[in-house]
């Protein structure tokens, strides 16, 4: 009564009242919701007109037509007998609160039954109003035999008072008892009689007494069949009259001993199963097993904050093995960042190599001013031998190959290294994989166009000389759904990238695209500049802001907090997995993972089709446009070529 009380004061308390009832009623425990059922049923029949006109709101009438269509069938009728109940009520003459009668005709027209939910809860109402009413066969009868036990208890008294009564009592009796003396010994029964209590009770209200199993109790008035008044040291008051016995030589000892046993079993039972939880760690061996971090992930992502119920067991377990992989996971990282680093290295090493050899290749060998002096011509004995003189030959020349020979030695000496190094690497990468399981696996490249899939790639439709295509309808990938990097790629073996949506235009004809189709999001070429060369970047602080651009075209996006030039909207949503606008970078604080890639997403937020933030793992459809920058590269590398 307090909260319909605090509810009925403002329109806005009833607003915020039927918002947190809202969110209830949504929520997976069905004891939740009927519990959320109850408190709206008690606001409605309490807080006033004020909370009604929520009632009687569109938002709200939605909500119920989707608990009308809830797969617990008691959910379903508690809602169904509380809609009748108002179109029965105050809101059947009120014209404002129109819409719930409207929306109770609507769903009869829709074959929706009404009539099975109107008897039980009046029924209910009603025996709950009497204290007198049984409510089943086990009750009754033990309020039979507390009725007989109660009879033959006074036939005993009254017996017993009548032998000790006087003679002259007895002959005035014999023939017309006296209504002096059956009052009088009614009430000395009543004054003496005493019963022994089987169980406890303890007093919910001022008038009752409170008593433990094995009191003695003086009885002072036994009229009423159920409720008797009684007292002992505690006071006097009223007390169930099944909880007691006329037979005072009876211990509660046999009660006493089944609920110590019951006790003694059940805290048995817990000791057991918190055993077998303790010896569980120790069987399971660790190790890195990127099917459960994905499992927790997806466990975490579905989770329902608002929820009042606790995390299910497999999710605690997993976060428990998860967390204990985490050595691991930092050891296989440290070798794959050693052997990166010597890769690095190496690569650094041999491009500048083969740059100066090229360089050296190219200019021509600087003169020296001094040549070797002629030799004389050598004059055989023999007329038919005479190879003539030897030719002249320069010594910065001479020099110039030598050196050569050295550099190009040096090279070859360290492609072996190069090769040995790249089959390490190529080894350490299911480890990088494993290490970092939602990450944009280091190691992959940009792909290359491949001029057959140029020349032939799907044109779905075009937009201001520019081809698209929308994975969902090209019969290669139709089920396609890959991470940020390999859609990029796949889009760039077709001379395409990724769309980058840098007109309201272009935004339209996206949003067009993903509603007509059901779509429930795609990637984009947008992309956050956190990677390496970023960091010294300071016209890019705050990131957040002033971070993000077209990785198709290189072209940077408005901030994140403005609408863009010539544009009439902000396209990025206004709230997200934190309640937020975006970007949030909500899953760093989930798994550490930055949300570095830009996805439009289609109402999973009741947001509408807006633009968000997405961890770049993440797999998804896509959608390709002309990169022009690629088609002139095949034209010019490919003559003839019809692109």
């Amino acid at each position: 009564m307090d909260i319909c009380d605090k509810v009925g004061t403002s329109s806005q308390n009833a607003k915020d009242c039927l918002r947190s009832i809202v969110k209830r009623l949504y929520c997976q425990d069905p004891h939740v919701v009927m519990q959320a059922i109850t408190l709206l049923d008690a606001c409605a029949s309490n807080c006033g007109k004020v909370f009604h006109l929520e009632i009687a709101s569109r938002d709200f009438e939605n909500d119920l037509r989707k608990l009308i269509n809830h797969p617990q069938p008691k959910i379903v009728d508690k809602i169904k007998a509380l809609l009748k109940k108002w179109v029965e009520g105050d809101f059947k003459t009120d014209p404002q609160l129109n819409l719930i009668p409207s929306l109770y005709n609507k769903l009869r027209s829709e074959g929706h039954d009404f009539s099975s939910v109107s008897d039980t809860p009046k029924r209910s109402s009603t025996l709950s109003r009497d204290p007198n009413v049984v409510t089943n066969s086990q009750e009754e009868s033990d309020i039979a035999r507390a009725i007989q036990l109660s009879l033959q208890e006074n036939k005993t008294h009254t017996q017993s008072t009548s032998s000790h009564s006087s003679p002259a009592s007895k002959r005035s009796t014999s023939l017309y008892p006296s209504m002096n003396s059956v009052v009088g010994a009614s009430n000395t029964s009543q004054e003496g009689r005493k019963v022994r209590a089987l169980y406890d009770f303890e007093a919910a209200e001022d008038n009752e007494l409170t008593f433990l199993a094995g009191e003695i109790i003086n009885i002072l008035d036994d009229s009423h069949p159920n409720w008797w008044k009684g007292s002992n040291q505690r006071g006097e008051g009223l007390f169930p009259s099944n909880f007691v016995t006329a037979d005072l030589s009876v211990e509660p000892e046999e009660f006493t001993k089944l609920e110590h046993s019951n006790k003694k079993l059940v805290q048995f039972a817990e000791e057991v199963e918190v055993k077998m939880v303790k010896r569980e760690p120790e069987v399971v061996e660790v190790e890195i097993d990127e099917k459960k971090m994905d499992r927790l992930l997806h466990l975490l992502h579905e989770a329902d904050p608002q929820c009042d119920t606790s995390d299910p067991q497999e999710m605690l377990d997993l976060e428990e093995q998860v967390t204990a992989m985490g050595p691991l996971i930092d050891a296989a990282l440290e070798k794959v960042d050693r052997r990166h680093a010597q890769l690095t290295q190496l690569s650094s090493d041999l491009v500048d190599a083969l740059n100066l050899y090229h360089t050296l290749m190219r200019e021509p060998p600087t003169p020296s001013g001094y040549t070797l002096p002629k030799m004389q011509p050598h004059i055989s004995p023999y007329p038919f031998h005479n190879p003539g003189p030897p030719p002249a030959h320069d010594v910065s020349t001479i020099f110039f190959n030598r050196r050569m020979t050295l550099l190009y030695s040096s090279i070859m000496m360290l492609v072996p290294l190069a090769v040995v190094l790249l089959a390490a690497f190529a080894n350490a990468e299911p480890a990088i994989n494993e290490a970092r399981p939602h990450s944009n696996r280091p190691g992959r490249f940009l792909s290359l166009p491949i001029p057959q899939k140029c020349a032939n790639r799907p044109k779905q439709f075009n937009f201001r000389g520019h081809n698209y295509f929308y994975s969902g309808h090209v019969p290669a990938h139709a089920n396609q759904k890959v991470d940020w990097l390999d859609a990029r790629n796949i889009c760039r073996e077709y001379c395409m990238d990724l769309i980058s949506i840098e007109t309201q235009e272009e935004n339209n004809m996206v949003f067009r695209l993903i509603q007509q189709n059901d779509v429930p999001y795609i990637w984009t070429s947008g992309r956050l500049c956190d990677f390496k060369g970023c960091e010294n970047r300071r016209d890019l602080e705050p990131k957040s802001l002033y971070g993000w651009f077209w990785s198709a075209n290189r072209e940077k996006m408005a901030p994140t907090n403005q609408v863009p030039n010539g544009w009439g909207f902000n396209p990025w949503s206004q709230t997200g997995h934190k309640k937020v606008r975006q970007p949030d970078n909500a899953e760093y604080d989930i798994n550490g993972t930055n949300e570095s890639c830009l996805s439009v997403l289609n109402n999973v937020y009741n947001d509408g089709i807006a633009w968000h933030d997405v961890a770049c793992y993440h797999e998804k459809p896509f959608v390709c446009e002309d990169s022009e920058e690629l088609l002139n590269y095949v034209a010019s590398t490919n003559r003839g070529i019809r692109l």
